[in-house]
């Protein structure tokens, strides 16, 4: 039975206090606990964990307009409460929100080199943040000599403007070209210059580049081969730190640390490889999942809301 104390708008508000994996229906669910509940599913057991919630929701949603044993008994403290719940309804909704954004984000780059999908995590505060998956993507096989993958953990480093970040972005996408000057540049944007630079003599005929990074070039009228320079991978001690910069360029923050240049095949950064590509690591099935969750969840709350208007 509804309780003829309360507002309209504490009515509706009270969506969020009841009902929540909770034994007693007058309990209220606090800021955090609600933010679980909407927060995207997490990279392990999203169908189990979707249907685990989806029971929370159906509970929630039967308890919509139950009234607390503690019902406010005058219209200020009704107004009172009104306002708290319909803070917690406004943050809750935001969050469902967010979520959607970041896996349509992460469905529209599917196919972009070396992209790095975002999920939803809690901080300790109990609020959501997104956090990117550093996992690494499929390599897929381009035959094309001046494109190189990361078998391992390492970036490459390029040069940025000097504006941003420490002056050099760092990416998976080993995509290069030769640009006018000769010099290796990462094939996105005005084309980032790779650091260290190296340099493709005019009229090269072959290059070759090793799993430990060293890059051969074969000139007019030489039968060997010439080493021109070596690729060096950048590491982080908290690679989730990093900042996205755009498309597939992070810079460091003072959470991911500073970059630690190292040769490949040496210092955990892992392997090249030659004529491959690092694929994107968006999962996308379970994207949909949570697509498909997450609209569920905010349709059923804005269904129970219009119940009760």
């Amino acid at each position: 039975m509804r309780a003829t104390c309360l507002t309209p708008v504490a009515l509706l508000a009270t969506i969020l206090t009841f009902g929540c994996a909770k034994s007693k229906p007058n309990d209220y669910v606090t800021r955090a606990e609600l933010r679980e509940l909407l927060a995207a599913p997490g990279a392990d057991s999203e169908l189990a964990f979707a249907a685990e919630r989806q029971g929370d929701l159906a509970r929630l949603a039967s308890a919509t307009f139950v009234a607390p044993a503690t019902a406010p008994t005058s219209a200020p403290q009704a107004s009172a409460m009104a306002d708290q719940y319909t803070q917690r309804l406004s943050d809750a909704l935001r969050a469902v929100d967010q979520s959607l954004d970041v896996c349509a984000n992460n469905i529209a780059n599917a196919e972009t080199t070396a992209f790095k999908a975002s999920h939803a995590v809690r901080n300790d505060a109990g609020s959501i943040d997104f956090q990117f998956d550093h996992s690494q993507g499929s390599l897929t096989n381009t035959n094309r000599p001046l494109d190189v993958a990361i078998s391992g953990i390492g970036f490459f480093r390029v040069k940025i403007l000097a504006s941003q970040g420490d002056g050099f972005g760092y990416t998976r996408n080993g995509n290069f070209f030769v640009n006018n000057e000769g010099q290796l540049v990462l094939g996105m944007g005005d084309g980032y210059k790779l650091d260290p630079p190296i340099t493709v003599p005019p009229g090269t005929t072959e290059i070759s580049i090793s799993e430990s990074g060293d890059v051969q070039v074969l000139e007019p009228g030489k039968e060997d081969k010439t080493q021109v320079g070596r690729l060096q991978l950048a590491l982080f001690i908290n690679a989730e730190g990093l900042h996205l910069l755009g498309g597939s360029i992070f810079i460091p923050t003072q959470a991911s640390g500073i970059a630690m240049l190292k040769s490949p095949s040496g210092g955990g950064t892992g392997t090249i490889m030659q004529g491959f590509l690092e694929s994107s690591n968006v999962d996308l099935g379970r994207e949909y999942i949570r697509v498909r969750f997450l609209t569920n969840w905010r349709n059923a709350i804005l269904r129970a809301i219009d119940a009760g208007r």
